[in-house]
């Protein structure tokens, strides 16, 4: 209970800009996502009635050759049905390729969060919205799980190379105007009241989809193909899967954050010939709003395209509608 209450403050901007981590030694009305144009691996569905959702894409891309590839983007948080399917889901593929910032080929440990400060952050962000971890529910443990990330040197070396947090710092001011114009002023302050109170969950689960709807804007403030934290770990996950094409693999699958996946679509496409086929939805997590949530909700919202369908937690295809 101490730790969660000391690490919550910290976690709106630690969870948006972290991805799993591990020591060497361990548009219908009512759905929100980025702008026309940019790939969305997140969306956000608030209907009229009945439960609100934030699901995440799984895209089909098809070469040439017949291979298939599924990008299956990723948040850190999620119910455990969201887990569960996923993990039914990589059963399926010849190769799975997974982000972790790790020594090469290092699986985490089954049920087990990290040491370091990122995930005892998530950690207590899942207690508070009654959300399971990834690291935790996840099972890297399987054979046809391969490492696709840098390692920990690697990354600090590229960091280093693009500027590190002063130029993250630098661009989120120079950003500051878009995110203001995509984001409710009132919503950092009311999430920090809904960390810092004994609150229910619905609402807090609901402010945090807004923020990780967004999660295009979040590949711009990363620097996008050019970044340490997006364009170099594409590089390396695009190299992972080269050499996993290269052994006759014919089914596979990406494993990574969702704000990594607009660079990645580009990549696969233009570098590997890879074109898209189709895109499915899972559930990562629900909420109920009351009426006048809902309501203000669903007035600020700018008309949208209709979804396309999405697949339940239980791996049903259904529509993802209002």
């Amino acid at each position: 209970m101490i730790r969660t209450q000391l690490l919550l403050p910290l976690f709106p901007l630690a969870l948006l800009l972290s991805c799993p981590m591990q020591k060497a030694q361990e548009r219908k009305e009512g759905q929100a996502g980025g702008p026309k144009g940019n790939p969305d691996y997140v969306r956000l569905v608030v209907p009229p009635q009945g439960k609100g959702h934030l699901d995440t894409a799984l895209v089909t891309f098809r070469d040439g050759k017949g291979r298939t590839l599924d990008l299956v983007g990723a948040v850190h948080l999620g119910e455990k049905s969201y887990y569960q399917a996923l993990n039914l889901l990589f059963t399926k593929y010849d190769a799975l390729l997974y982000e972790l910032i790790a020594p090469r080929d290092h699986r985490p440990p089954n049920r087990r969060r990290g040491g370091n400060l990122l995930s005892m952050i998530q950690g207590a962000m899942g207690d508070k919205l009654g959300l399971a971890f990834q690291l935790d529910e996840i099972d890297y443990g399987k054979a046809n799980f391969v490492h696709a990330d840098l390692t920990p040197k690697k990354f600090a070396r590229k960091w280093k190379e693009k500027g590190g947090f002063l130029k993250l710092f630098l661009r989120t001011l120079a950003l500051q105007g878009e995110l203001n114009k995509r984001n409710d002023p009132e919503d950092s302050m009311k999430m920090m009241i809904a960390l810092l109170t004994s609150s229910k969950p619905d609402y807090l689960r609901f402010l945090f989809a807004k923020q990780m709807r967004d999660m295009d804007l979040l590949n711009l403030l990363l620097d996008g193909k050019d970044g340490a934290l997006i364009g170099a770990r594409n590089a390396a996950a695009l190299k992972a899967l080269r050499r996993q094409l290269a052994a006759g693999h014919k089914r596979l699958g990406l494993f990574y954050g969702a704000a990594h996946m607009g660079d990645m679509e580009e990549r696969l496409e233009q570098e590997l010939g890879f074109v898209k086929v189709r895109t499915r939805w899972l559930r990562a997590w629900s909420f109920t709003l009351t009426p006048p949530q809902r309501k203000a909700f669903r007035e600020k919202q700018p008309p949208r395209e209709a979804p396309e369908k999405k697949e339940g937690a239980a791996g049903k295809e259904k529509d993802g509608g209002r």
